[in-house]
Parts: C-alpha cells; structure tokens; sequence
C-alpha cells in the first residue's frame, strides 16, 4: 500500500467480507495506518460519512451500520492483558453481536481472543509506503477469496 489513502482503500475494500461477530485484530507501530484502515472500512457501512478517529480516549466507540453494530476500540491506553477493562468495555456482547475492529491488539491476552479472528499487522516497507499482512483463519477462507 503506497499510502494512506491506500490503506483507507483496504479497509473499505474488507468490509465488503465483514457480518456480525467478526473481530478484526490490528497490529502495527504507532502511524502504520491501523486507523486509516479502520476509518475506511466503518465509513464504507455507514448510512452517512462520519469523522472516524480512534477512540484513544474511550477506548471504544460504536456506530450503527449497514451490517448491524460496529464496535472500535482501541486498546492503546489499556495494560496488557486487562480482562477487567475488557468486560467494563462491554468486551463479551462485541465479539457476540457487532462488527469489532481492535487497534492495539497485542494488549488482548490470547484467551481473550476469539480463535477465528482475522489478524492484519501493517509495517513500514524500505522504500516507503506499507505491507499489510494478513492470517486468516479458516473460517475465512471461502469470504477471503472473493476479495
């Protein structure tokens, strides 16, 4: 991805695959673009553009898709592996019954973390611009081929 309009473009792109109970793990340094991805793919279901940031503060933010609820949450200010913290998020009923994107992800202890997750990690390539990397779980396999 050559930039952040590209990476905005991805995530708008994944959101055609998303339905309810599907969590989305990010990964990447500070700036790699885990919110442009984010800001792509919720602003692609919204009934109306909104101004996506992330919810460093809250912690999560929700909106009302086209797919059914979307929870954001990013885990930045969170200490690792905060099951606490999670279940005050409303942690269980996300990963239940809404779209979860998570910025941060590697603050999530793995127990917390559903086995059939996909994971993207964003890095800085030499020459500028991004990689996105990708594990997708097999339960993805037949929605990541239409991709």
């Amino acid at each position: 991805m050559p930039d952040l309009e590209a990476t905005t473009q991805a995530g708008a792109r994944l959101a055609t695959l998303l339905r309810r109970g599907d969590v989305v793990l990010l990964y990447g340094d500070l700036g790699m673009g885990k919110t442009s991805l984010c800001r792509g793919l919720i602003n692609s279901l919204l009934h109306e553009q909104e101004h996506v940031v992330s919810p460093t503060f809250t912690l999560v933010q929700t909106y009302d898709s086209i797919k059914g609820l979307i929870s954001h949450y990013d885990l930045y200010r969170l200490e690792p592996n905060d099951y606490g913290a999670l279940i005050e998020l409303g942690w269980e009923d996300a990963i239940q019954d809404s779209i979860v994107l998570v910025e941060w992800s590697e603050r999530l202890a793995e127990i917390n973390v559903p086995k059939d997750a996909l994971r993207l990690t964003i890095t800085a390539c030499p020459n500028q611009g991004r990689e996105l990397r990708y594990d997708v779980p097999q339960s993805w396999a037949k929605r990541w081929s239409q991709l």
